[in-house]
């Protein structure tokens, strides 16, 4: 053991003298060999957003660097810079951070390099065609329902409630119907493991990536987490190899060969699932294991981002009662009748629904950060920046810009009126990533969104956990580690992967 904290101290002062001679940016001063930043950055995922939002405005929004215990990294804020990142062809691969999902989620398409990553994207597009969403929204219509009538049962007497964990249940039970065919009803408290295994999965890797020590796989089998990760996967992927064999077994004969194959693919656009068990790339079939990247990448993905955003929409609408009158009017505008399902063709004309949630997102975007990696030399806006940079484009910082966006801690669902969009730059507001390497399930998310709480205003009024609150629930993470009125009724933001609230978000619900 020794031997190797030895190589790895000698490589850590290599590296330092290399980009000492390299490094032109701005950032925390270093302390401890090794750990570097680390150790500054926090000891929790809540930590780690605060401390990244308050250096990202502290250094004017412009890039800052950081050192994560041998990893270099440059941090982006500002929209002009993260418009040359996103909108490259040349900067898709994602090192980093992504580095420690590999064991979850394998090479699927969150963290695959370029090359895989194309070939991959392109045989997975099909099975986002509007006609598949189409089929989709069935599903959807029917899982919102079921949600409502949950939500029912566990609110009633306007009894207060953690809303994120029956959101995440009901987005869980959409993505394994939709995307591989299988009722998980986990709404109806089945298959609790799996529900259990994703939460932890997703708190033990986070864990993991901010670490100053944990990351260090050296180190991290001493820790007793270690042999928790290593359960938790061994559940996850034996859940994951049953949807998996079992839809095989359940594809027609005729996709045994190539020709069928093909001749199936020019009648129609097949589901995630289906599409990946049939699909073929330079003529060979893809092997289990690229299959189970992908299930298992669309299964946290497709969950636990809409999740996040649910969530956060149930907090923001709690807060602003004239928000929720106004999507109110827009859904008795669409029909007044209590059983109405919507059609997919009405899911587009929600105007007003769809600019609340893109308002929720400026504010909670689901993904509070995303990472890239340089490969070679370059630079931004004037900007060195070395190659083997891991980027970590700061999406939460973004929102709460003032240059960008006027009273920035403010609800104001108007503000994305195409009107008022008129002149603004469309990289000011990336909930959804952008450019070659955006959300290939964006219209999917968008769409579940506005099933779900189209269901939700039509039938409650959302309401604060108690009435006369002094505050709208929206804070500026940068302007000090504590802002100033909160309650513990106000949502105390974490990077678990995904955007949470620690302490839960907490909500009454009142019957229309």
């Amino acid at each position: 053991m020794w031997l190797y904290l030895v190589i790895a101290f000698v490589t850590y002062v290599s590296w330092m003298l290399y980009w000492n001679l390299t490094d032109a940016l701005p950032g925390p001063p270093l302390y401890l060999p090794l750990f570097a930043n680390a150790l500054q950055l926090g000891v929790n995922p809540l930590h780690y957003l605060k401390n990244l939002v308050r250096w990202a405005k502290d250094y004017d929004r412009r890039i800052f660097r950081l050192w994560l215990a041998g990893d270099y990294h440059a941090i982006l804020s500002n929209p002009k810079d993260i418009e040359v990142i996103l909108s490259s062809t040349e900067v898709l691969n994602k090192r980093g951070i992504y580095e420690f999902l590999r064991p979850w989620l394998g090479d699927g398409l969150l963290t695959s390099d370029s090359f895989k990553w194309h070939s991959h994207r392109k045989m997975i597009t099909p099975s986002f065609h509007f006609q598949i969403l189409k089929e989709f929204l069935g599903t959807m219509n029917r899982t919102s329902t079921k949600f409502v009538k949950k939500l029912r049962i566990i609110s009633k007497d306007k009894k207060i409630m953690d809303i994120q964990e029956v959101v995440h249940k009901c987005t869980l039970d959409i993505i394994c119907e939709t995307a591989f065919g299988v009722e998980m009803n986990s709404l109806d408290d089945e298959n609790q493991e799996i529900v259990t295994c994703i939460n932890d999965l997703c708190f033990i890797l986070t864990e993991r990536m901010y670490s100053a020590v944990k990351r260090f796989q050296i180190l991290y089998i001493f820790f007793p987490v270690y042999y928790k990760l290593k359960k938790q996967l061994n559940v996850f992927q034996t859940y994951m190899h049953k949807i998996i064999t079992e839809r095989r077994a359940g594809l027609p004969k005729e996709f045994d060969n190539a020709e069928s194959t093909n001749a199936y693919y020019s009648k129609r656009k097949l589901a995630f699932l289906d599409n990946l068990l049939t699909a073929r790339i330079d003529d060979k079939p893809l092997s289990y294991q690229d299959i189970l990247d992908e299930v298992s990448t669309f299964l946290f993905e497709g969950h636990d981002t809409t999740a996040s955003a649910v969530s956060f929409m149930f907090y923001t609408l709690s807060r602003h009662p004239h928000v929720q009158e106004k999507l109110y009017d827009e859904q008795m505008s669409l029909s007044d009748d209590p059983n109405w399902e919507p059609s997919y063709e009405e899911i587009q004309e929600m105007k007003y629904l769809e600019m609340t949630i893109k308002e929720c997102l400026r504010l909670f975007p689901s993904v509070p950060g995303i990472g890239r990696q340089t490969t070679v030399p370059m630079e931004i806006n004037g900007q060195y920046i070395p190659a083997k940079t891991i980027l970590i484009l700061l999406i939460m910082s973004m929102g709460y810009n003032e240059e960008y966006f006027d009273k920035p801690c403010e609800f104001i669902p108007e503000r994305f009126l195409p009107d008022n969009r008129t002149g603004a730059n469309p990289f000011d507001h990336v909930s959804f990533s952008a450019g070659p390497r955006n959300c290939i399930g964006q219209k999917f998310a968008m769409m579940e969104v506005k099933a779900i709480m189209c269901k939700i205003v039509r039938h409650f009024r959302i309401l604060p956990p108690v009435d006369d609150l002094k505050t709208n629930g929206i804070f500026d993470m940068s302007t000090s580690m504590k802002n100033k009125g909160r309650t513990k009724w106000d949502a105390t933001m974490s990077a678990v992967l995904t955007l949470k609230s620690v302490q839960g978000i907490h909500v009454r619900l009142e019957e229309r």
